[in-house]
């Protein structure tokens, strides 16, 4: 049994369920003492060997991080090959990943299932938003179904998508607005921002609020003719009060970036129209004041209708017997 199976270290035995003797070898001295145990129990030879072997979920080693980039700085010319993050951790477990953003210490964990053949990965389509620009600490640890823990394998990752180069003039930018401030009034039928750059370049757009500093990274693609926009969308309300720094940039997809185009975005939702009050009036309200205290009368049978209105206000007489 030991020449066929290597060291039963690594094994866990499961007796035929109607035995109800499953247990788990750690050692060859223990295996051995619990072969006595049941042959105390007068337990066949067949029962004795009628049981499966599986090697056990461990998580004794840590798993491995792969930043699938040669200097671990993500470049504008590399984002859109990028095979995303992967790596290695015991097979079947569960490894959390946990990115930190280091300018602002934010962190943010993710888990990921690891397949038969211990291979985890996490790519672009699994990302919602592009990250802000910056470093982040990245930490993998792997748990197995028994809960246990593995040590942790690090890495630093860096994004320098909206870094600019030298290879181009700067693409062209329009803010679609004579003043670059996005009134309420304007926004329902603002075309957004716009611009060109070389066919099939993939544009780098970086915002970033003036106020609080904080970065947004979107990819956009000019068409074959170098055009590229950046639309809200019909259901985007106007966003709130704020102004923000652009800068655009765009790359060959090869080893090239451009300049940057910059300006400046101002929304301003002063004029945004609040919803409008539409007054309903009900029947008088009556009331006996010839106790001690008024009573009002009917007011079991009074029914407020809902008109499907976002916001009204009802008005209604009080008034004596």
């Amino acid at each position: 049994l030991v020449s066929e199976l290597g060291t039963l270290d690594e094994y866990i035995g499961s007796f035929n369920p109607e035995l109800e003797l499953d247990f788990s070898f750690l050692s060859l001295a223990d295996t051995l003492e619990r072969f006595s145990e049941i042959q105390d129990a007068q337990m066949s030879e067949k029962e004795l060997f009628n049981f499966s072997w599986k090697r056990e979920e461990s998580v004794s080693s840590k798993p491995t991080i792969d930043l699938n980039d040669a200097d671990g700085i993500l470049e504008a010319y590399e984002i859109r090959d990028w095979q995303g993050l992967s790596g290695t951790a015991t097979p079947n477990s569960t490894i959390t990943l946990v990115g930190t953003y280091i300018p602002t210490g934010v962190s943010v964990p993710v888990e990921i299932e690891v397949d038969a053949e211990g291979k985890w990965s996490l790519d672009q389509d699994d990302v919602i938003d592009v990250p802000p620009d910056g470093e982040f600490s990245l930490s993998v640890t792997s748990q197995d179904s028994a809960g246990n823990v593995s040590e942790a394998a690090t890495a630093t990752l860096v994004y320098q998508l909206g870094k600019a180069g030298t290879d181009f003039a700067a693409p062209t930018l329009n803010l679609n607005d004579d003043d670059g401030i996005i009134t309420a009034s304007e926004y329902t039928s603002w075309a957004g921002i716009s611009g060109t750059a070389i066919p099939g370049a993939t544009v780098i757009l970086v915002t970033t609020d003036q106020e609080t500093g904080w970065t947004g990274t979107l990819l956009l693609e000019a068409d074959t003719n170098g055009d590229w926009s950046f639309q809200p969308t019909d259901s985007e309300d106007i966003p709130e009060a704020n102004s923000f720094d652009l800068s655009v940039t765009y790359t060959d997809n090869v080893d090239k970036v451009s300049a940057a185009a910059t300006a400046s975005l101002t929304f301003d939702d002063s004029g945004t129209l609040e919803p409008e009050l539409n007054t309903y009036s009900l029947p008088v309200i009556h009331y006996d004041i010839s106790g001690d205290a008024p009573q009002f009368i009917g007011l079991e049978n009074l029914e407020i209708i809902s008109f499907g209105e976002p916001d009204f206000k009802y008005s209604y007489k009080i008034a004596p017997v």
